[in-house]
């Protein structure tokens, strides 16, 4: 079975503790990890690419959008 991509999305700032406590969290559960991929922006390395690009290509290749919304916009 191919796992489920979920793309984890907010302002970096804002949320840096709780995206990455998300991400290891989906990954690192022995049953989750089985069913679910997770994309974080901030696992990726630096590239030619402008950020709005990957942005948007790797939207499109993932399952679920999960959006945390806070005070701030970005």
């Amino acid at each position: 079975m191919k796992p489920i991509k979920i793309f984890i999305s907010s302002v970096q700032a804002e949320f840096a503790k709780e995206r990455r406590m998300l991400a290891d969290y989906l990954r690192n559960d022995v049953l989750l990890r089985k069913f679910f991929e997770v994309f974080i922006f901030e696992d990726i390395p630096a590239q030619d690419r402008l950020a709005n690009n990957v942005y948007i290509d790797e939207v499109k290749k993932c399952d679920i959008y999960m959006g945390l919304f806070g005070k701030e916009f970005g």
